[in-house]
C-alpha cells in the first residue's frame, strides 16, 4: 500500500503487519473482514483494498475510504493526539519512519518481505531460513530473520539511536510470549 498521507507511516506499517497476519488469525463475525471485528476500520477497509491491482490504488482507498469508513488522515491525527509525545503536522519533513517486515508466499516458499509505503513495491529479503528451532516450519524463523534485516538497517544509521521495533506475536496459547 502506498503511503499518501504525510507522517502516517506508523499507521501504514500497522495496517501492513495486521493485513499480513490476518490469514493466520481466527476469523470474526461474518468472515469477510478476517479476524477484525464487524464494522471496525480494518473489517471495512481490507476486503476492499486487497483486490486492488496496485499499491497506489490501495493508498488512494486509504486516503479516500469507502462509505462508512473513517479517513486515515483523521485516524492518524487522532492517534497522534492520543500519544505520549506531540506528533508533527502531516506536512512536516521528518527523518523517522516505520516499515513492516512480514512473511509472504513467493513461489512455493515463504519469504521475508519489507512493506514500506514510501517505496514503489515490496522488497523481498529472501526465503525465511526456517531455522527457528522447536518446529513450526519456516515461519518459526520469522523473528530471527526480521532481526537480521533490522540489524543491517541499524548499521546504516550510524550513531543514531532513533530505531525501534515492534512485533505482533501470538498469545500464550500459540507459542507467543504474552499472556
Amino acid at each position: 500500500m502506498r503511503q499518501t498521507v504525510g507522517n502516517a507511516c506508523g499507521i501504514i506499517g500497522a495496517v501492513h503487519a495486521l493485513a499480513a497476519a490476518a490469514p493466520h488469525l481466527p476469523q470474526q463475525g461474518d468472515g469477510r473482514g478476517g479476524p477484525f471485528l464487524d464494522g471496525s476500520y480494518l473489517h471495512t477497509f481490507l476486503p476492499r483494498a486487497l483486490p486492488l491491482p496496485t499499491p497506489a490504488a490501495r493508498g488512494a482507498l486509504l486516503e479516500d475510504p469507502p462509505p462508512g469508513a473513517p479517513a486515515i488522515a483523521g485516524e492518524a491525527a487522532a492517534a497522534g493526539a492520543a500519544g505520549q509525545s506531540a506528533a508533527p503536522p502531516a506536512e512536516a519533513e521528518v527523518d523517522l519512519h516505520y516499515a513492516a517486515l512480514v512473511p509472504a508466499r513467493v513461489g512455493g516458499g515463504w519469504h521475508l518481505v519489507e512493506l514500506d509505503g514510501r517505496k514503489a513495491f515490496p522488497i523481498d529479503h529472501g526465503p525465511l531460513s526456517g531455522g527457528g528451532g522447536g518446529g513450526g516450519g519456516p515461519l518459526a524463523s520469522l523473528l530471527g530473520d526480521a532481526a537480521a534485516v533490522a540489524r543491517k538497517a541499524m548499521a546504516l544509521g550510524g550513531d543514531s539511536i532513533s530505531f525501534n521495533m515492534m512485533a505482533l506475536v501470538g498469545g500464550s496459547g500459540e507459542g507467543g510470549g504474552g499472556g
